[in-house]
C-alpha cells in the first residue's frame, strides 16, 4: 500500500485580526496491490470571527469527494459537512 497526500492552505486576517477566512484544498491517492487507486479530493473553507479576547465564533464547511478504485467497483461518495462553534475562554 502507498499513500500520497497533497494539501494547499491559504488564509488572511482582516479588520484588526478579528476576521480570519481560510481555504484548504487537498488531494489523496491510495494505491493497493492488485487494485486501481482510490482518490480523495477535499475542500475546506473556514471563517473565524473574534468577538473579543475571550469569545470567538468559528464556521467550517467541508466538501469531500471519494472515488474508489477496483477494490469497490463503481463506488463514489460525496460528503458535505457544515459546522459552527462558539468558543469561550475562561
Amino acid at each position: 500500500m502507498s499513500i500520497s497526500n497533497f494539501v494547499i492552505n491559504a488564509g488572511y486576517k482582516f479588520y484588526n485580526k478579528k476576521i480570519k477566512p481560510s481555504l484548504s484544498i487537498g488531494y489523496m491517492n491510495i494505491r493497493r496491490l492488485g487494485f486501481s487507486a482510490d482518490n480523495r479530493f477535499v475542500t475546506k473553507f473556514k471563517l473565524k470571527y473574534k468577538v473579543n479576547k475571550k469569545l470567538s465564533i468559528k464556521m467550517l464547511y467541508t466538501l469531500t469527494n471519494n472515488d474508489y478504485g477496483t477494490i469497490h467497483p463503481g463506488a463514489s461518495v460525496t460528503e458535505n459537512k457544515a459546522q459552527i462553534s462558539i468558543n469561550k475562554k475562561f
